[in-house]
């Protein structure tokens, strides 16, 4: 079996186990929290910024286009998720460190391997674009005619 040991379902966690746990659902119901707070202030922000264009005075025809407000919005679904994530994940270990279910557990990791999922495809998408960026910066350049 390539090495893997198998390890008997029942799987004892111990009170220093929990002792970790612990801080991890006060730190991890803080960020989510947090995420949501400023996935909130994202939506505002975006929400002013499509209005703001036809607000403010124009300075030599500088105007917010309403699309960049639609972009933040757009933007805050990338904090609401990991939040959403983070808090059901927290919740979830609350209800295990107070009765100790075996299910409550499971649903904590379940929610903890969602959020690294979604945490892990957001970096590759990044790292894709960053790619992309830099060779569009390099190429670009060379194939304007001087």
């Amino acid at each position: 079996m390539d090495g893997q040991q198998v390890v008997s379902s029942a799987v004892r966690v111990t009170d220093k186990m929990i002792s970790f746990m612990r801080p991890t659902k006060m730190w991890t119901k803080f960020l989510s929290i947090m995420g949501f707070i400023m996935s909130g202030f994202m939506v505002l922000l975006g929400i002013f910024v499509s209005f703001a264009g036809n607000l403010l005075p124009q300075a030599q025809g500088a105007k917010f286009p309403p699309v960049l407000g639609l972009i933040y919005i757009f933007f805050s679904i990338f904090y609401i998720i990991p939040s959403i994530y983070l808090f059901k994940y927290s919740s979830a270990l609350g209800r295990f460190l107070s009765n100790k279910m075996e299910s409550e557990l499971e649903s904590a990791l379940s929610y903890q391997k969602s959020f690294w999922k979604f945490m892990g495809i957001v970096c590759l998408i990044g790292i894709i674009f960053a790619v992309v960026g830099i060779v569009a910066a390099i190429a670009i350049p060379l194939m304007v005619k001087h």
